[in-house]
This record gives structure tokens, C-alpha cells and sequence, in this order.
């Protein structure tokens, strides 16, 4: 063998041996945290918990802000991110739709937000709430402590992204630029925390974490980053509870490879923000239309039938 060949032989080996590595590891770690305590009746009567459409994967994935000061920690936390995200491994296709924190929904027949799903009944609540609202077969979901974000963030030695406007919070030293800039782990942590500053409200915050998760997602599927992922598997580890079967976030992992950043495409449940009969809290109020038919377009195969 020609010595340029056996070079480029050997890095080949070293890189595949680095992905063979990851995905044992990031496997492992998904399997020490599955949560199998929730069953397909928690969610609705005669429901089996399983991948409903072959060959693409839909989950919620949750944000449980456990450290902030404006909620209670451990099980009673509210969810502070709430994304439904659809991955199909024949196109490599991502969709993710935000649900807004302060969607106005029934829980136990009395008028709440969203976010307060998390609070009253963890996550088979939450899961069971959004079904109920959007009439769509779900069943897996994703809970991540927003620690996790510091911890990844940190593991890949930092993370650029595009900032709306100024950040500052000087009792904690946070000051992050307007524009193109690298965050730190307690800078990234924050910045997807950050509600003021936005003319429209939380919708803006929305916004802004769907375009940081782009751009993490950018920066995790780099090359240079492979080797980094063993840390990113222990992050995971720590941070992250889901229902999602092994051998389903298995085949997952199988496509991840597929999964481009180009091929992301973002939305947020239409509505709009309100207050409600005389009370001064501000809902945000889906538009029935316009949800029927986003739900239409995004999630037509997982429909519940009527």
C-alpha cells in the first residue's frame, strides 16, 4: 500500500472508529435515561405507546428551567420551552413548531397556560394536554434541564450565534453584544432564558431560541466536534429524560447524518396574545383555522380520528 493511501486509510479508520464510539455512547446514555413509568393509557384511553409512522420519528421536547427563581424546583417546575418536532429519515427533513409557554388551554376544566401542564401533572399532563389541543397522536417526548444547555455548549467549546439586540444582566456579569458573537455555556444558558428586549413579546423569545437551536445544531454536526461527543453524551446523561424506546432513538441516531441544519424549517402555533375576561394575566389564543391547518400540513399522518 502507497503511503498516501495508507495515510488516508488510517484517518478513514480513526474517524469511523470515533463515530462507532459516539454512537455507542450517546446510545448508551439515551437508554440510561429512559422513562418508562408512563403508559399509552395515561395519554388516552386504548393508546399504545409507539412509533406511529415508519421511517420518521415526532416527539415533544421540553424545557424545564429547574434553577429559575420564578418557579418551584423538582416535579412541580413549569416547562419554559415546549417544541414538537418531526424528523423524517427518508428526506432528512426536520420540522419543529413552538408551542408558546402562555397558550391559554383547559386543564382539569379550568382556563391555564401551557406551561402549567408540567406543574399539575409532569410530563403525561403536558403530552396529554397538547394532544387534546392539537388532536395529534403524540406520545414520545424530551425533557432537558436547561443545565444541559450550559453543559453543551461548554463541552464544544462555545457556540456562535446572532443576537437580536444588547443582553445585559450585571448582577450575574452577563453581557452579551447585538449581532454575530460566541457565547460561553452561562451566556448560551441565558440567552435562551432571556425574555425582555422583544417587541413582540414572547414570541420573540420563541424566535430566538428556534434560530439558537439551528445554529447549535450547525455546530454540533461539525467534523472538528466528533471527538467531543463522548461529553456531550454525559451532559445528556445528566440532564435528559425521555420515553423514547432504545431501539427507536437507535434508528434515529442511525439517520442523524441526514439532519442538516438547511433542512430545519421553524414555526410557531399561530395566535395571538391577549388578555382574559377580566382578569389581567395575558394568554396567548390560538387561531383555530390557522392551527387546523398547520397541524394539516406538518402532522396530517398523526391526526387522532375523530
Amino acid at each position: 500500500m502507497k503511503k498516501k493511501s495508507f495515510v488516508i486509510f488510517l484517518i478513514s479508520l480513526i474517524i469511523l472508529g470515533g463515530i462507532a464510539y459516539y454512537g455507542y455512547t450517546i446510545l448508551n446514555a439515551f437508554q440510561a435515561t429512559v422513562d418508562n413509568s408512563i403508559s399509552g393509557t395515561d395519554l388516552a384511553s386504548g393508546n399504545k405507546i409507539e412509533q406511529k409512522v415508519p421511517g420518521e420519528i415526532m416527539f415533544l421536547m421540553a424545557g424545564i428551567d429547574e434553577n429559575s427563581d420564578e418557579e418551584a424546583k423538582g416535579s412541580m417546575a413549569r416547562t419554559d420551552t415546549l417544541m414538537l418536532i418531526k424528523a423524517n429519515y427518508n428526506t432528512g427533513e426536520v420540522n419543529i413548531i413552538s408551542v408558546p409557554r402562555d397558550t391559554r388551554v383547559k386543564i382539569n376544566g379550568q382556563t391555564h397556560k401551557m406551561n402549567s401542564a408540567h406543574a399539575y401533572g409532569g410530563m403525561p399532563l403536558t403530552i396529554k394536554t397538547i394532544r387534546t389541543m392539537l388532536g395529534i397522536d403524540l406520545d414520545y417526548y424530551m425533557a432537558v434541564d436547561f443545565d444541559a444547555v450550559k453543559g453543551i455548549i461548554d463541552a464544544i467549546g462555545g457556540v456562535e450565534v446572532n443576537s437580536p439586540h444588547r443582553i445585559q444582566i450585571p448582577e450575574i456579569n452577563i453581557d452579551i453584544p447585538e449581532g454575530k458573537t460566541k457565547l460561553n455555556g452561562e451566556e448560551a444558558l441565558e440567552f435562551v432564558r432571556h425574555r425582555n428586549g422583544f417587541s413582540n413579546g414572547d414570541l420573540g423569545r420563541v424566535e430566538n431560541q428556534q434560530n439558537f437551536l439551528r445554529d447549535l445544531s450547525r455546530q454540533l454536526l461539525s467534523p472538528k466536534n466528533i471527538f467531543k461527543l463522548p461529553k456531550i453524551a454525559k451532559v445528556y446523561e445528566e440532564n435528559v429524560v425521555t420515553n423514547i424506546p432504545g431501539d427507536t432513538m437507535k434508528e434515529f441516531l442511525m439517520h442523524a447524518y441526514k439532519f442538516s441544519p438547511d433542512k430545519i424549517k421553524t414555526q410557531t402555533l399561530p395566535g395571538r396574545p391577549t388578555t382574559w375576561k377580566e382578569s389581567p394575566i395575558s394568554y396567548y389564543v390560538l387561531n383555530k383555522q390557522a392551527t387546523l391547518e398547520l397541524v394539516d400540513e406538518v402532522f396530517s399522518r398523526y391526526k387522532i380520528a375523530e
